[in-house]
């Protein structure tokens, strides 16, 4: 479905690692493990052609049309706790998003 590699400063790192992460996302991992709470995310996605690496991981030609998703999620305090890059071959992938005019009367 999608190609993701997260990383962590090393002391977040270090502790992660030893969970089960093919049975637990990463995200629950982190509160469980640590503590660490998620509380925000910057997201910037962008229209790609696979690289090769990124191709034979998702059994797609080289060059094929994909989005790659860079997000940095934060903590309670604001400190950035992950870095995630996804890859996501372009016929797999679809936006639906719910806009609200929050100046607008209910």
């Amino acid at each position: 479905m999608s190609l993701q590699c997260s990383f962590l400063p090393a002391l977040i790192g270090d502790e992660i690692v030893r969970a089960d992460l093919a049975r637990t996302p990463l995200h629950q991992a982190l509160e469980r493990t640590l503590g660490i709470v998620v509380g925000r995310a910057h997201e910037t996605v962008s229209a790609v052609r696979l690289g090769r690496r990124e191709a034979r991981e998702l059994g797609c030609p080289v060059g094929a049309p994909a989005f790659e998703s860079e997000r940095v999620s934060f903590d309670a305090a604001g400190a950035p706790v992950v870095f995630d890059r996804v890859f996501i071959p372009g016929d797999r992938f679809r936006i639906t998003r719910e806009l609200h005019d929050e100046g607008a009367a209910s």
